[in-house]
């Protein structure tokens, strides 16, 4: 869990880098509240994005917290869980499949629906969709607690 102060120096940070934003305009206590459950060392890195990532403004807190999930994220990419899921469907081997992928290849009917798995551009832009609805809801579990 963050400091106060920690997020406090993140936010100036990232502010000083944006020449559109000034700090009397940085409501800090909403950064604060969102930041609050991120570890510090998350924190430093997302200061260094932030300050790397184009533009005049400062990002908002809510676009600040969702990268640190990002970040804290201890799944594959999408595209890394689809691969892992058409070798799964197809039986070939590999790691097993995360909690995310299982629950995002049963969101589509299971191995079974997606029989053949050659249709790989059809069956991956689904895959893909119900992989952002199992990301988004476990980032909601994880933001109430």
């Amino acid at each position: 869990m963050a400091t106060k102060r920690k997020i406090r120096e993140t936010v100036v940070v990232i502010a000083g880098s944006k020449p559109g934003t000034s700090l009397e305009d940085v409501r800090m206590e909403s950064y604060v509240l969102a930041l609050e459950p991120v570890p510090d060392e998350v924190l430093d890195r997302l200061a260094t994005f932030f300050v790397r990532q184009a533009g005049d403004f400062m990002p908002s807190a809510g676009t600040i917290y969702q990268k640190a999930l990002d970040l804290m994220d201890p799944e594959p990419s999408a595209d890394e869980a689809w691969v892992a899921v058409s070798r799964h469907v197809k039986g070939l081997s590999g790691p097993p499949l995360t909690p995310r992928a299982a629950r995002a290849l049963a969101a589509l009917g299971g191995k079974a629906a997606l029989g053949e798995a050659g249709k790989d551009s059809m069956y991956r832009a689904m895959f893909v969709k119900a992989w952002e609805s199992e990301t988004r809801r476990d980032r909601e579990r994880a933001a109430l607690g």
